[in-house]
């Protein structure tokens, strides 16, 4: 079989969640996305053993210069966003199709935080309360989750949002990625730097970044945009430019600030996706490397659930990535891997469970 290019595909399994899919004829450049993303997001969750490992090096050193670019480099959810933007806005379909997408995503919300709130209170040695697990899941999302619920409520605008998408044509399209890197990205960094906030009345709040800005971003590069080599290279100069005006706040400051971190996802996620884009869009897969890139695709969701058992919560785990991030930096690439591989094995055998399955 053949892989087709066409975006029309739902973004993932029957539902459409963004992090993975078991419709096969898709875009495989989607899928490698998703692989990309997924695997970053884990390195993302690994605090001062990776993702925030600059704080330890002497600011300036070229480990200091390494990490820092890999902590503003795996920011990569914005993707899923997008990915899910890309996929969905232009579909046409009712609004309890519409509406149903959030259904499987909130029963997840449900079990996966009952799991987690219970794995917590196992290792804290505290009493599990399921009343005060439900009262903190309505007010908060378990750290890691907070992203199904941010997809609840961009489905919830998903009718609105393509009444608003088809009426933009190329010129207005831009309007909107300039809009959004100038809010997201240098309003926020200046801010951070001269210590001053701008008049929150200056700011359109609409611009939300998760429900409205990376699915439109990514509703733009699947619809309006005419990827090309030239602009595949002037968008990887706008990432080194901003990661050197990032590097140099946080150098200039000496402390480390999330916002120098975080300012820059927008030209980041926007980059990566074009790039695979461009560079996969039309290239022909073998059947086997398709098989096995959408299925890793279609694993991501259960990765991204599952990760955090094997990345913080098992202790002959946690022994091991000791043991393998003590070798030198980029061990923790090696355990991400690893945490990978074993959440994707997990979640492949838990897919072809009846049932349970539904849940990926």
């Amino acid at each position: 079989m053949k892989p087709t290019t066409s975006t029309k595909a739902p973004a993932s399994g029957s539902r459409g969640t963004a992090l993975g899919s078991s419709d096969r004829n898709r875009a495989v450049y989607i899928d490698i996305l998703r692989i990309f993303a997924c695997y970053f997001v884990i390195f993302n969750h690994t605090s001062t053993r990776g993702f925030l490992r600059y704080a330890i090096y002497p600011a300036g050193s070229l480990h200091w210069i390494a990490s820092f670019f890999f902590a503003t480099f795996c920011k990569t959810v914005p993707l899923f966003f997008m990915i899910s933007g890309g996929l969905l806005l232009g579909k046409d379909e009712s609004f309890s199709k519409t509406f149903r997408r959030s259904v499987k995503i909130l029963i997840d919300i449900v079990l996966f935080s009952l799991f987690y709130y219970w794995l917590e209170s196992r290792y804290a040695g505290t009493a599990f309360s399921l009343k005060d697990t439900f009262r903190t899941m309505l007010s908060e999302a378990y750290w890691q989750l907070w992203y199904l619920y941010a997809y609840i409520a961009f489905i919830l605008s998903l009718p609105i949002m393509r009444k608003i998408v088809r009426s933009l044509d190329e010129k207005t399209s831009m309007y909107v990625l300039v809009l959004a890197f100038l809010y997201l990205g240098i309003i926020p960094i200046a801010e951070a730097f001269f210590s001053v906030n701008l008049c929150s009345w200056l700011k359109p709040g609409w611009l939300t970044p998760d429900i409205f800005i990376y699915p439109v971003t990514g509703y733009i590069i699947e619809n309006k945009l005419r990827i090309t080599k030239r602009m595949v290279c002037q968008c990887w100069v706008l990432v080194l430019l901003c990661f050197i005006l990032s590097s140099f706040c946080e150098y200039y400051l000496g402390v480390r600030n999330e916002k120098y971190v975080q300012s820059f996802m927008l030209v980041n996620n926007l980059t990566i996706y074009i790039t695979a884009k461009y560079v996969f869009g039309k290239k022909e897969f073998n059947n086997k490397t398709y098989r096995i890139l959408t299925e890793i695709g279609a694993d991501t969701y259960g990765i991204y659930l599952l990760h955090i058992v094997f990345l913080r919560k098992l202790p002959i785990a946690l022994h091991a990535w000791e043991a393998i991030e003590n070798l030198g930096f980029f061990g923790v690439f090696i355990s991400c891997a690893c945490v990978f591989i074993l959440a994707g094995a997990l979640t492949w055998l838990l897919r072809r469970i009846p049932i349970i399955r539904k849940l990926f």
